[in-house]
């Protein structure tokens, strides 16, 4: 039994936020002085960045999280690839306008974490409420060590 699910959405703000500081990096750059290879290079390795960047922004790589399931005993999320991982919490950043949540595999090979940045655009107000309670309410045992 779930007791709350919770389904992000692609955020337009977190995607306008993505586009402006990559290209403020881009023309950040091209003021220093490097060499116009220099330049180049890390130009290129900027745009595939924010390539993947707003891949997962939109929910459309692999490693996006669609839904969080809080329970009682238990924490999943699911990709958008369809898996559904047993979680724990490593990391909560909670206030009114931004939920930010870091979640590790509860396995001994945890690899890269999955994060979860929800703005008011990724869900209705009354969904990120009940998000941001759920984390607040969250026992310390979901937390990892």
């Amino acid at each position: 039994m779930v007791a709350f699910r919770f389904r992000p959405q692609p955020s337009d703000s977190l995607f306008a936020m993505v586009c402006v500081l990559h290209l403020a990096a881009v023309l950040a750059l091209h003021t220093s002085a490097l060499p116009w290879y220099g330049l180049a290079s890390v130009t290129m390795l900027l745009a595939i960045h924010a390539t993947f960047m707003l891949r997962c922004v939109r929910l459309r790589s692999g490693r996006s999280i669609v839904v969080v399931d809080f329970d009682e005993t238990d924490l999943l999320i699911e990709l958008s690839n369809g898996r559904r991982i047993p979680v724990s919490v490593t990391d909560i950043y909670c206030i009114a306008w931004l939920q930010v949540i870091r979640f590790s595999r509860k396995t001994r090979q945890a690899g890269v974490p999955f994060w979860l940045v929800v703005l008011p655009g990724s869900a209705d107000a009354d969904s990120c409420r009940q998000l941001r309670a759920c984390l607040l309410a969250l026992p310390l045992r979901a937390f990892a060590n």
